[in-house]
């Protein structure tokens, strides 16, 4: 379960996610994991992929499964929407498999964000996979100036406001996001899925850093 908010403004990106990754088993929790990672920068580039829904594809965490695909990737060559797709092609396969063993309900997500090549403003896209029948696929994308939260988590937030961000500094969206987050983890509620240990990047056209590690 989780909590993704991405800021995207033409200058920077940040980005903010909970730790929490929740096991289940016959609807009941069977491990909480609260240091799981699930924004994962591409090496060398201002760009970074983050994830929600189930996270064990190929019967292995979405850090490895990602791992091994940025040891395909040529980000330095390709647009944000030309990764979104590369992504979408390498992973669909695992996340098939794994959605319809799950059965119906089963969801799994990407965003891709940052500066692609020659970009001159942040972009971002997300790529959606469900299973109810069958596996059905949705693509979003977000120019600047825009504010979005996903995963699960996103139901425990209020309406997230892009005023709140467009002329900030980078420190005034860190402090809303983490009002954002905050008001999730201590929502009231059994087995809360946001939670564990916090981590945070920002993005600008010329790298990734991150603020808070995981």
């Amino acid at each position: 379960m989780t909590l993704l908010i991405a800021s995207i403004r033409r200058a920077d990106v940040v980005l903010t996610a909970d730790g929490r990754c929740t096991r289940r088993a016959n609807g009941k929790v069977t491990s909480v994991d609260d240091n799981y990672q699930k924004l994962h920068p591409v090496p060398d580039h201002p760009l970074v992929i983050a994830h929600h829904g189930e996270n064990l594809l190929n019967g292995k965490p979405v850090k490895e499964l990602l791992a091994d695909f940025f040891k395909t990737l040529n980000a330095g060559n390709h647009t944000v929407l030309e990764i979104g797709d590369l992504l979408q092609d390498y992973a669909r396969p695992a996340i098939r498999t794994r959605l319809k063993s799950l059965g119906s309900g089963a969801a799994s997500g990407f965003w891709v964000i940052g500066f692609g090549t020659q970009a001159r403003e942040a972009f971002g896209m997300e790529a959606f996979w469900k299973w109810d029948d069958h596996l059905n696929s949705e693509e979003r994308e977000w120019k600047p100036v825009t504010i979005v939260a996903g995963g699960d988590g996103k139901k425990q937030i209020p309406p997230v406001d892009y005023k709140a961000i467009e002329k900030a500094t980078v420190e005034k969206v860190r402090e809303y996001h983490k009002s954002l987050v905050d008001s999730a983890i201590k929502t009231e509620m059994e087995d809360n899925p946001v939670g564990g240990h916090v981590h945070e990047l920002v993005i600008n056209r010329e790298k990734w850093e991150w603020t808070i590690a995981p």
